[in-house]
């Protein structure tokens, strides 16, 4: 009994009798001593078969608010599984979780498990059997810290995705892959963690992150850049891109502090809107051979100025690519000589906004 502190969050000198039991009445769980006859109903919904306890519900709110998950419940002996979609998803009185290491989840995934748990503070241990965590903290708008992801997860799309106050990522594995959303609308996240080799799509990771200061690198496995820091009003560097990027459109709309932008890889094809309302940009890239699409690029770049290479031939879209720039700041725009990139961009931009369009 001595190494019994607590049971559910309430301290064990509070406790006189648990569901009509005598708290002198006691037998060995787990390493924990805890009272016989505990009714675990009071806390979860679950059945059990052969092989399992399969958790499907929270019920506990009235006894904790900080439930322990444990790895096997004593009067059913099987190891738990829980079902993410429905024990914890949309618990408002949720504030803290505690899951026991050997604790799996149905087919290894924790997508939508605290999804919308908006008063959920720390959840202590993500287990390493989990691959899946796409959705999972979604919207818990009072998380300040992450757990740490285990080595084994490959998806992370949505994982914070409006976690509000979320100050600390935590470290991406390795296996990581899928980055869409991830961070998407963490309007306190300062630094962003390094991104693991092997992820592939950063869509919308960043967007909206509006406190973010420093950018990752960009690894070389990653092609979609779509709206990656889109809204990061306080990015003031732009990361290096991996050479494997091919879309770029709004990458960097509305990053209003960026001054410099980064270099451009040679297999990037669309740059629509990358650096719309990117108010402080000085100094514009060179644009590379596969890019077709310049629609609204460097759209109210009110301080852009000098010199704007285009080394494809067949640029197709200039539309609005200056409109908004100051008219007061020269531009020079150099396009192939004789080429369709050339005969559409005198047509479109030149003498626009402080643009003058010419062939080398």
């Amino acid at each position: 009994m001595a190494d019994l502190k607590s049971i559910l969050g309430v301290a064990l000198a509070n406790i006189s009798k648990i569901n009509g039991v005598a708290i002198a009445s006691v037998k060995s769980w787990d390493g924990v001593t805890l009272p016989s006859g505990f009714n675990w109903e009071t806390i979860f919904t679950y059945t059990t078969n052969a092989t399992a306890t399969l958790v499907t519900n929270w019920v506990g709110a009235a006894i904790s608010t900080s439930p322990n998950v444990p790895a096997l419940i004593p009067d059913e002996g099987k190891p738990v599984i829980v079902t993410p979609g429905t024990t914890f998803n949309g618990k408002t009185t949720l504030t803290n979780c505690y899951i026991n290491a050997n604790v799996a989840f149905v087919a290894n995934s924790m997508t939508d498990a605290f999804r919308s748990c908006s008063n959920l503070i720390e959840v202590d241990l993500i287990p390493d059997s989990v691959t899946n965590m796409a959705y999972t903290f979604y919207s818990c708008s009072s998380l300040v810290n992450a757990p740490t992801i285990p080595a084994n997860v490959t998806n992370m799309d949505a994982t914070f995705r409006k976690c509000s106050s979320l100050v600390n990522a935590p470290t991406i594995p390795a296996n990581v892959t899928n980055m869409t959303s991830t961070f998407r609308y963490c309007s306190s996240l300062v630094n962003a963690p390094t991104i693991g080799a092997n992820v592939t799509t950063m869509y919308y990771t960043f967007y909206s992150c509006t406190n973010l200061v420093n950018a990752p690198t960009i690894p070389a496995n990653v092609t979609n850049m779509a709206y990656t820091f889109r809204g990061c009003s306080n990015l003031v560097n732009a990361p290096t891109i991996g050479a494997n990027v091919t879309n770029m459109g709004f990458t960097f709309f509305s990053c209003t502090n960026l001054v410099n932008a980064p270099t451009i890889p040679a297999n990037v094809n669309t740059m629509y809107a990358t650096f719309y309302s990117c108010t402080n940009l000085v100094n514009a890239p060179t644009i590379p051979a596969n890019v077709t699409n310049m629609a609204y690029t460097f759209y109210s770049c009110t301080n852009l100025v000098g010199d704007i290479t285009v080394v494809n031939a067949n640029v197709t879209n200039f539309t609005n690519c200056f409109y908004g720039c100051n008219a007061s700041l020269a531009k020079t725009l150099y396009c192939p000589t004789g080429s369709a990139s050339y005969n559409l961009a005198i047509n479109v931009s030149n003498g626009i906004n402080g643009v003058t369009v010419i062939a080398y």
